[in-house]
């Protein structure tokens, strides 16, 4: 069940080796690029690595898509206003990771080099990661600035209960393009603030299905401030997960209270 939390980014390690081939640059985009091709393309959760990656993926998508669409358009999509149109930034973004050894090797899809292209990108993917998080690269940390950050659907209906409504949040790895779905959004306005997760893990042996295991990114308790309300994001985080109780005699034997709904 390893294979759910996996977080290496074949994307990025895309990128990296389009990086590994194009340059020396110099001064910050230079610092970046050496740094994203020394990686291994994972986005753990402790990387630096993974946080300018993820400041890059967003500069680079802007850097290639504008002269192709418009800066107008590009905006549009990339501001989060339309929840749909993050999903269309992401498959033209996918199609040009796919050729990047092929048809957009040497070039973007503007036609200019990539020797042009990127060097801008990098620079502004390391300022807003040395804004964000420091100076120093060493010191910075992917999780810091993505994870899990659920809202409560009445938190905004009652702001003076400041945010207890709301689960735990939960710093992660991973990315949109990793098996650990986690994907962000474009706009920077949330951070890197995880808006697709998988949100049922589930491991069955169906030879002994009483053994199965599975997760949630909260609890089995709909009411805040209970015990089950959110006991499952650590389990969530850590990619571990609570007894999945099947057979009659192991739910009775394992319950810790009963509630009996009779009608009148």
């Amino acid at each position: 069940a390893s294979f759910q939390g996996d977080v290496l980014a074949p994307a990025a390690r895309a990128w990296a080796s389009l990086l590994a081939r194009t340059g020396p640059f110099s001064g910050l985009a230079e610092r970046a690029r050496e740094m994203l091709t020394s990686w291994d393309a994972t986005l753990r959760p402790d990387g630096g690595e993974g946080l300018l990656y993820a400041y890059f993926r967003r500069a680079i998508t802007e850097a290639v898509l504008t002269p192709v669409i418009g800066n107008a358009t590009c905006r549009w999509l990339m501001d989060e206003k339309s929840p749909g149109a993050g999903r269309v930034l992401a498959h033209w973004l996918s199609n040009i990771v796919y050729r990047l050894e092929t048809t957009y090797a040497t070039n973007d899809p503007s036609g200019r080099p990539w020797s042009e292209v990127l060097p801008g990108a990098l620079e502004l993917a390391w300022m807003d990661a040395a804004v964000q998080s420091g100076e120093d690269p060493s010191r910075w940390r992917w999780d810091e600035r993505h994870g899990l950050a659920s809202k409560h659907a009445l938190s905004s209906a009652f702001p003076d209960l400041d945010g207890a409504l709301d689960p735990p949040t939960a710093p992660a790895g991973g990315d949109a393009d990793t098996l650990q779905a986690a994907a962000y959004g474009w706009s920077g306005k949330s951070d890197f603030v995880m808006t697709t997760l998988p949100v049922y893990r589930q491991v069955v042996d169906f030879a002994v299905p009483d053994h199965g295991s599975f997760v949630i990114p909260g609890g089995v308790s709909g009411l805040p401030g209970t015990a089950h309300y959110a006991d499952q994001v650590e389990h969530w985080r850590t990619h571990t997960r609570v007894p999945m109780q099947y057979a009659q005699g192991n739910i009775e034997a394992n319950a810790a209270h009963t509630l009996r709904l009779r009608p009148k």
